[in-house]
């Protein structure tokens, strides 16, 4: 996928909160909440390849970047064009409404991935 492609990321900890959130939500409540349409989005950011690089750089420290190696994009066409037809935002009015936290910005999915997974 090229670099500047803008697509919908969320953090694994966005993930787990509304795996959760969903679980624990009384049946009366998601009734009220969400009626016959049961659909929910979890809450994501609009973030390209290029950003969550410049993230990992800005949070990691520079003493490790070495160690990160080099990136590169080596975009296919066909891909590149698909993930740039998915939604790069999508409404998570709902999900909020279920107490579902917002979404991280790149740096803090960044931030919490690497404190989750130190060896990472």
């Amino acid at each position: 996928v090229e670099a500047n492609v803008r697509h919908a990321v969320t953090s694994h900890r966005t993930v787990i909160d509304a795996l959760l959130t969903l679980h624990e939500l009384p049946a009366a409540e998601a009734e009220r909440l969400l009626g016959f349409d049961r659909t929910v989005f979890a809450p994501c950011t609009p973030v390209t390849l290029a950003e969550l690089e410049a993230a990992v750089r800005t949070v990691v420290a520079p003493s490790t970047h070495e160690a990160l190696g080099r990136v590169t994009y080596e975009a296919q066409p066909a891909l590149s064009a698909a993930v740039a037809s998915f939604p790069s935002r999508v409404d998570a009015s709902r999900a909020l409404a279920l107490g579902m936290a917002p979404s991280l910005d790149a740096q803090a999915m960044v931030r919490a991935y690497a404190e989750d997974f130190p060896q990472a």
